[in-house]
């Protein structure tokens, strides 16, 4: 196969142009070919649901590496619309709730992992706490109330598209079922404490930390209207959300902070 244009990388994967209007995401050498398979079962399940997602076609491999085949969407991410045009961080922080309490109404049973057992999970392989916090950590995630649920598992403003207005949710390969408070606290957590590169300006950090602020405020108050989800159900999920977070390849500023919000919660 012959990739085209890179046009954008993370942690797992390159995402490559192809002809006919379609996407490579190529995932890095090495990576479990369990987890690119769940992602592609994963979108074949979401299409047979009316949810904004782009079409996967099928794995291919490409010089050693595993590829999942998708349409292109020819647009931006929300948090680079949001930048674009700060004036309308409610209408986009009410379109976030709204796309996200679309994935929680749709209830499914099978061949998707456990949200609340994947959480269990992960806080046992994090090294930044020690084994008694994490009894209680599990304990606590133990008590609390499992769903049936479909959950996205990271749902914030770099995992959606738009393109001539229209909304594309993407990267499905942490979907879970589950609670969907679960699905609301972890973005909750991501929106309350991700941090920027510190090679940009000050006044653009500044600027981030006040649209973050307001997108948080906003994605909140619609999602608990149009959900009728009581906040305080939605925060008993943000100690186990906030401690997986820690296993995860974020900034270390960032784990410092959850690492103070975490020893402050079980202080309580």
């Amino acid at each position: 196969m012959e990739l085209g244009k890179l046009i954008g990388e993370g942690s797992t994967a390159e995402i490559y142009e192809l002809d006919n209007n379609k996407i490579l995401k190529l995932f890095i050498k090495g990576y479990k070919k369990k987890y690119i398979k769940y992602e592609y079962r994963v979108n074949n399940i979401l299409s047979t649901y009316d949810l904004p997602v782009t079409k996967a076609y099928k794995m291919v491999k490409c010089n050693d590496r595993i590829g999942i085949i998708y349409d292109k969407v020819n647009g931006n991410t929300m948090l680079h619309n949001i930048f674009d045009d700060m004036s309308s961080i409610k209408t986009y922080g009410e379109n976030l709730a709204k796309l996200h309490y679309t994935i929680h109404k749709v209830t499914y049973n099978k061949r998707l992992y456990n949200y609340k057992q994947s959480l269990i999970r992960s806080i046992k392989n994090i090294d930044l706490i020690d084994n008694d916090t994490k009894h209680k950590i599990i304990a606590y995630t133990k008590s609390l109330p499992d769903g049936s649920n479909l959950c996205h598992g990271d749902f914030h403003p770099e995992n959606i598209l738009i393109d001539n207005n229209k909304y594309y949710i993407i990267d499905w390969m942490t979907t879970r079922k589950g609670n969907c408070l679960c699905d609301v606290a972890r973005t909750i957590i991501i929106l309350k404490y991700s941090v920027v590169e510190k090679d940009i300006p000050i006044d653009e950090i500044k600027e981030f930390h006040v649209l973050r602020s307001l997108l948080l405020k906003h994605y909140v108050n619609f999602y608990t209207a149009f959900s009728g989800a009581d906040i305080n159900e939605i925060e008993k999920w943000e100690l186990p959300i906030a401690t997986t977070r820690l296993n995860e390849n974020i900034p270390e500023e960032e784990k410092a902070l959850l690492l103070e919000y975490i020893n402050n919660q079980l202080k309580k």
